[in-house]
């Protein structure tokens, strides 16, 4: 909920207000004098009432005040008199609404919540621009001839001119985690007709199943017991533009088959609301899972996985682009020496021969990542295989040996997260084998013992190639 700053000298009508505010979740700020309300702007409010008649200054010159500061809070004023007049003066001067005395608390609440919402919309779509902004500037290294493939095929499929965006082909992109296809579906957003609207993207891994529909499809106030007001989803957000839909393969079962009438009809309803709604975007997805396979064992819906793949560009890791490998490696050392304001290093023999015999599981991103922290690191004009802590196909961490096993915790419980090994998938991962460790690889017991059920872990397995230890029977490992 947001903080209010009411500065209003009328005792009695600054209680109401507060009380009225507070009652439905806000926090609230009060001030009786503009002398008073101007020291509480230090508290960093999300919206102002204001009262143009105070005792020691007009409103007016305080909103003039509010808006010198390059404070963009929204403000809302309070008139004790229907002048149409001051009402003019006071949006000139940088109010968002105004409300007149005497005062419908019902009315002014309502108030409050569309100035909040129009103030949350504008910030979502200044994230949009950004996030545009930097995709307007997407650079993809493709030397190697797998790579130039996928990027003629992006580049194809960005689309001609059509008369809404949901005429452009749906794109799927196939690849491990961390090989590109978040740059690559910018890629496409930029290079298609569509180039200059927003950019949205929704990770589906991310996102808790119970709030998932209403982040997509937005909501209508009333749906759910905290759905105070109406709120636009991401599919809205998205109107004219690209919703990227990363991880598709994570979006609950449930879930997929309102958006495959949303990809049907070209229209959807929020949550909770009753009125049909145009959908005017295009979509990308993305995973690093088998949806075939997940269509065969029933977690994604064949019509779905159909209507998402009319385009396929599936990206290759690292490990098979080796001409690639050092093309990649000196242009994240130019950008990353260009961040930190230091001389470009090279790349010793050495460490070009090391990144060679690396396995990159984590792929460019984890090469990214490697890098970013050599160019820190090195006070040398060489970088060195010290400074890459990779060694033999394996990431090792300074001074331990080169097994490549995934990162554990430190005595004191925290994980060095300046290891190359230490990503989500390989906390995951080492996590997983410990648990199948202390249940002698009875993976019921592992799956107890990590909280989740036995055909989760079973997938999670599976996800990161983990050997199962040996020391049970079948008749074992059953549910317990």
């Amino acid at each position: 909920m947001a903080r209010i700053l009411i500065i209003d000298d009328e005792e009695a009508l600054l209680r109401s207000i507060e009380l009225t505010l507070t009652h439905v979740g806000h926090t609230c700020l009060t001030a009786e004098t503009a002398r008073e309300g101007l020291a509480a702007l230090q508290q960093g409010p999300d919206l102002i009432l204001l009262d143009l008649h105070l005792p020691d200054q007009n409103g007016l010159e305080v909103l003039k005040a509010v808006r010198a500061g390059d404070s963009d809070t929204p403000v809302v004023v309070i008139t004790a008199f229907a002048s149409v007049k001051g009402a003019v003066a006071a949006i000139q001067a940088g109010a968002q609404d105004y409300v007149e005395k005497p005062i419908d608390l019902e009315k002014l609440r309502l108030v409050v919540e569309r100035c909040l919402e129009t103030t949350r919309l504008k910030g979502r779509l200044a994230g949009y621009q950004r996030a545009q902004e930097g995709s307007a500037r997407v650079e993809i290294v493709a030397r190697d001839p797998a790579m130039r493939r996928a990027l003629e095929l992006a580049e194809q499929v960005a689309g001609p001119e059509v008369s809404s965006p949901t005429d452009l082909p749906t794109v799927l992109l196939l690849g491990e985690t961390g090989t590109g296809k978040g740059l690559f579906a910018k890629y496409i957003h930029v290079h298609s007709p569509c180039a200059n609207k927003p950019f949205v993207q929704i990770n589906c891994a991310a996102v808790p199943p119970s709030l998932f529909e209403s982040e997509l499809f937005g909501h209508e106030k009333g749906a759910f017991t905290d759905a105070k007001t109406d709120r636009q989803g991401l599919l809205e957000a998205a109107h004219e533009g690209t919703l990227f839909l990363d991880e598709i393969g994570d979006m609950p079962v449930e879930l997929q088959s309102k958006l495959v009438v949303a990809l049907e009809k070209k229209q959807f309803r929020r949550v909770g609301g009753t009125r049909e709604r145009s959908m005017d975007a295009r979509i990308i997805a993305a995973t690093n899972r088998d949806l075939g396979e997940a269509v065969r064992q029933g977690r994604f819906r064949q019509d779905l996985y159909y209507r998402l793949k009319v385009f396929t560009v599936e990206l290759p890791p690292l490990r098979e682009r080796p001409d690639e490998l050092s093309v990649l490696a000196d242009h994240f050392i130019s950008r990353f020496a260009r961040k930190y304001r230091k001389p470009p290093p090279g790349l010793s023999a050495a460490a070009r021969e090391s990144m060679r015999r690396y396995s990159w599981p984590g792929n460019v991103r984890e090469l990214e990542h490697v890098l970013e922290r050599a160019v820190l690191l090195t006070k040398a004009a060489l970088i060195e295989p010290r400074e890459l802590n990779v060694d033999g196909g394996e990431a090792t961490l300074a001074g331990a040996d080169s097994s490549a096993a995934p990162p554990r915790a430190g005595s004191d419980g925290q994980f060095d997260l300046r290891d190359p090994r230490c990503t989500l998938d390989g906390v995951e991962q080492a996590l997983i084998e410990q648990a199948l460790s202390m249940s002698r690889g009875n993976v019921s017991g592992a799956a107890r013992l990590l909280g989740v059920g036995r055909g989760f872990l079973r997938r999670r397995i599976k996800r990161h190639h983990i050997t199962i230890p040996q020391g049970l029977t079948d008749a074992d490992d059953q549910p317990g």
